[in-house]
């Protein structure tokens, strides 16, 4: 169960653990899922689906990495959101590195 932060606080941790190696980032792949999911319940702003959606993409899940960037783009179009639903429907690639 989740302690209640802003929603800030958990998309950071998601973004985090989405497009960073950081260690036992597999392991930590639960909770970012979770943070993300809750945070897009909380407020289902541009940013936080982008970070869904990579989460998702971490995931292998791709499918739902790009149902949930093409959301994003459709409140907020920026070269950087199209940029990673390329990534994720024509490379097939998660957001490591972003």
């Amino acid at each position: 169960m989740l302690t209640y932060f802003g929603p800030d606080v958990y998309n950071n941790f998601a973004w985090l653990i989405a497009t960073r190696p950081v260690p036992n980032r597999l392991k930590l792949f639960p909770e970012a899922l979770e943070n993300a999911e809750h945070t897009v319940s909380l407020e289902p702003t541009a940013n936080y689906k982008d970070t869904l959606a990579c989460v998702y993409a971490l995931a292998v899940k791709f499918p739902d990495a790009i149902r949930y960037e093409r959301e994003a783009i459709v409140q907020h179009d920026t070269t950087e959101f199209e940029q990673r639903l390329k990534l994720f429907t024509v490379n097939h690639k998660d957001c490591t590195g972003q």
